[in-house]
């Protein structure tokens, strides 16, 4: 989501569990995403039973609100039941099927 603030080269992005740990160091002033606006689509995705360090899915939450206070285009995904690595078979459908769905929609 930094990279995307910060950089005008992409046109779409995706985080997944745990892609947002800098949230942890202080909130989106330390990733500088205060000042800087995040212009490309994001579509963020979390397992709702994440207990990897840094990567609860509070985090995530915090993340996607804080975006859509600034108007950008986002959607979070909630995988219930898993942990930071998707174990179910439908789960791991379900994250490719939204990941293409979401690159198909924003690149094409």
């Amino acid at each position: 989501a930094s990279v995307l603030a910060h950089s005008d080269r992409f046109r779409a992005g995706i985080v997944r569990s745990g892609a947002s740990d800098g949230l942890r160091f202080g909130g989106l002033e330390s990733e500088g995403m205060s000042d800087a606006k995040l212009k490309a689509p994001l579509l963020l995705i979390q397992a709702t039973a994440d207990d990897s360090s840094g990567t609860f899915p509070s985090e995530l939450e915090r993340l996607y609100f804080a975006l859509k206070d600034q108007g950008v285009t986002l959607r979070l995904v909630v995988i219930p039941g898993e942990r930071h690595g998707y174990a179910a078979r439908e789960s791991a459908w379900e994250v490719m099927y939204e990941m293409v769905g979401w690159l198909e929609r924003y690149l094409r």
